[in-house]
């Protein structure tokens, strides 16, 4: 697993990694989690926005967000 640094005061370090998110996908498969309802907004999100179309008509879009609200949800002794 590879994180990925992002300076804001450097929008070249978004592209490179983004362009590392789309090789990710492109190696993974056909589906990719996303979060339908979910509407990300500034510059960040408008600059993912440009480079995804290109990858997400040959991938299907696979709704997660019931699967992270129950990740994230609040879990008794029992379930830790």
């Amino acid at each position: 697993m590879e994180i990925l640094e992002v300076d804001n005061k450097k929008p070249e370090t978004r592209t490179g990694a983004f362009e590392k998110c789309v090789d990710v996908i492109k190696g993974a498969g056909k589906k990719v989690g996303t979060i339908p309802r979910s509407e990300a907004t500034g510059p960040f999100a408008e600059e993912w926005c440009k480079i995804y179309p290109d990858i997400g008509k040959d991938v299907d879009e696979v709704d997660i967000s019931q699967a992270l609200s129950t990740v994230f949800a609040v879990k008794d002794e029992t379930e830790l």
